[in-house]
């Protein structure tokens, strides 16, 4: 069989194929259906997305303009059609109302009504009648057409006639218009106007979606598909818009590098936060021997593997609470009842120390923290925390306390010791001072030998300074031993300082040096024991008399400083001390080298009394010192005042 031209079947004939040409217009048009049935399916897929809704937000808006400028054109056409006749009418009175005033006069009804159906032949107008006014029996009525009942105009027009140069009155002209073909047209022309620009609308409303599909919703869909399937563990390559490239960077491409950039930073942020993630287990794990979560109840839920190196069963704690594995519940109940109530309070709690037992039955100290967990509606969840083997800990805790305890007993020891001796001591040492006066005075007498008065006098003046040591002595080991009580009273130290100066005054002038006070006025009384303040004072002064040459200066300053305290400071021209020397300067039995090399001989107890003394008052003391420019030794105490405001 012969085939035909253009015939496709022809192709098919005995295992021929169609030429390329034809081959390559098969596949554009195979291509060009699927890509409109595919972007058909992604728009009917989305058929609940902005598309639908820009194309209903479209119509509405074509459809709301379309029927008000339909209205407002029928308004106006309406208008028009409205002004037509009225102008109609008005040539009707103009051209028709003398004529037929005139065949009224005359009776002339053919004539009326010839003019009436002319007039009922005009364009709209639907009933013409003229009446006859006057006293006459039968008065002439001529009417042509029908009155309607609505949609009509009608006017009445008088008809008069001349008479003798007078205007009368001889019957009325009635006309009325209907508005019926006119209503007929405007529906007619509304019809027209409303299907060709719904028509219009629906398809560029149509055209529209499909544009904007093409441009935006299908990109949108992709993006939104790529960052919804975003892995951080696994991150896709940088995302791209499957379209031409256009000429200009658009707002796609805007918001496709804001995508990209948002992806890059939370891929860095969760980077980071993975590396503090590992960065704070790791710390943690160095803190912390291992992990562990409870539920609700409070029983465990996960522990981690490492407690397992501690020699206890993990296995065996998972789903028990920490009362059922404690074993020192027994012998401290109250630590358990405080725990319990915290748990129950769900509050934080940190270092609870308590026993536990290991699979080889020996039991080790454990220390754990834990903080409660909360879900997004606040509900309680359990508790999450670490926890530590504090065996070694505890029991190197164990062996400090009963050191220190050693330590304070033979401290204790020592000043009771201190305190005996000198108790033992003050004896002999009372009657060397008494023997000595007695030789000086009764048995030398004034003719004696000077030199055997004189050895008497050193005797007598040793025994004094031996018995000051001794009550120093006695007086610090009182105090280290907590057997010292002070008699705390409102002390006047601007009296006290000039009654201490009075005392010292001869000493002074015979050493050639200068005692000066200066207190300051409305200076509040101090809250102090007042035998131990001029112990301090004079402790203060008797060593600036010694350290502090001829021909210089001492001053004893009393001041009330902005925090309310008593500043009490005595300072001197002396030789000063060095900066090396001030650290070890009130330690006992000490002995402090001045910048002359020469020793001064002393226990160095009467700086450590005087700062035992003063930490009793609550108070502190401050030396500052430089070589050839003399001390300043600063006393600070509280205030009378201060303290009943501070109890009040």
């Amino acid at each position: 069989m012969a085939s035909r031209e253009g015939d496709p079947k022809s192709f098919r004939h005995d295992g021929n194929k169609p030429p390329a040409s034809t081959t390559d217009d098969i596949r554009r048009t195979k291509l060009s259906i699927f890509r409109h049935g595919a972007a058909w399916t992604s728009f009917a897929r989305h058929r609940g997305g902005i598309g639908l809704r820009l194309l209903a937000s479209v119509l509405l808006f074509s459809s709301i303009v379309t029927l008000t400028l339909t209205v407002l054109q029928l308004y106006l056409d309406y208008r028009r059609e409205v002004g037509t006749i009225e102008t109609r009418l008005d040539e009707i009175e103009r051209s028709y109302l003398g004529s037929l005033g005139e065949g009224l006069w005359n009776l002339d009804q053919d004539q009326l009504e010839l003019q009436l159906n002319g007039i009922l032949r005009l364009p709209e107008i639907r009933a013409a009648e003229i009446r006859e006014t006057g006293a006459r029996r039968n008065p002439l009525s001529v009417s042509v057409g029908e009155r309607g009942t609505h949609s009509v105009i009608a006017r009445e027009f008088p008809l008069v006639h001349v008479v003798q140069g007078t205007r009368q009155s001889i019957g009325i002209f009635y006309v009325e218009a209907t508005l019926t073909e006119v209503y007929r047209e405007l529906v007619d022309r509304a019809l027209i106007i409303l299907v060709s620009q719904g028509a219009k609308t629906f398809l560029v409303s149509f055209f529209i979606i499909y544009i904007f599909h093409r441009l935006v919703t299908r990109h949108l869909v992709a993006i939104a598909e790529f960052v919804g399937g975003y892995d951080f563990v696994r991150p896709s390559p940088r995302f791209g818009l499957e379209r031409r490239p256009p000429k200009a960077e658009d707002e796609l491409d805007k918001v496709v590098a804001a995508f990209n950039g948002l992806c890059a930073s939370l891929q860095r942020a969760y980077d980071d936060l993975r590396l503090s993630e590992q960065r704070f287990r790791d710390y943690a794990e160095t803190e912390s021997d291992w992990f562990w979560e409870s539920g609700p109840e409070h029983e465990f839920t996960y522990i981690s593997e490492r407690l397992s190196a501690f020699g206890v069963d993990r296995d065996y704690l998972i789903g028990k609470r920490r009362t059922d594995a404690a074993r020192d519940l027994e012998s401290d109940p109250e630590k358990w009842r405080e725990h319990v109530d915290t748990l129950e309070r769900h509050e934080p709690f940190r270092d609870f120390v308590y026993k536990i037992q290991r699979n080889d039955g020996s039991l080790i100290h454990v220390s754990v923290s834990g903080r409660p967990v909360f879900d997004a509606e606040r509900r309680f969840s359990g508790y999450r925390g670490v926890a530590r083997d504090v065996t070694a800990a505890m029991r190197a805790d164990r062996v400090l306390h009963e050191a220190k305890a050693h330590a304070e007993a033979a401290s204790q020891a020592k000043s009771e010791f201190l305190a005996n001796m000198s108790h033992e001591l003050r004896t002999p040492l009372n009657a060397i001072i008494g023997l000595s006066e007695m030789i000086k005075t009764e048995m030398l007498g004034p003719v004696a030998n000077e030199h055997y008065r004189t050895y008497a006098g050193d005797i007598h003046a040793s025994g004094l300074h031996l018995l000051g040591i001794v009550n120093e002595v006695l007086d610090v080991a009182k105090i280290e031993a907590g057997k010292i009580e002070l008699d705390k009273r409102d002390v006047a130290l601007g009296n006290m300082v000039t009654d201490v100066l009075r005392t010292l005054g001869t000493q002074a002038s015979a050493a050639g040096l200068t005692l000066a006070a200066a207190i300051a006025p409305d200076l509040p009384p101090a809250h102090a024991d007042e035998e131990a303040i001029r112990r301090i004072l004079f402790n203060l002064l008797s060593n600036a008399l010694k350290f502090t040459p001829r021909g210089g200066a001492i001053t004893v300053s009393v001041s009330q400083i902005p925090s309310g305290d008593i500043e009490l400071s005595v300072a001197d021209t002396g030789i000063g001390i060095a900066a090396e020397d001030l650290a070890k300067l009130m330690q006992p039995f000490t002995q402090i080298e001045n910048v002359y090399q020469r020793k001064h001989q002393g226990t160095g107890l009467g700086l450590t009394l005087v700062r035992s003394l003063v930490e009793l008052h609550g108070g502190s003391i401050k030396i500052d010192s430089m070589p050839d420019h003399g001390t300043v030794v600063t006393v600070r105490l509280a205030a009378a005042r201060i303290l009943a405001d501070q109890v009040g």
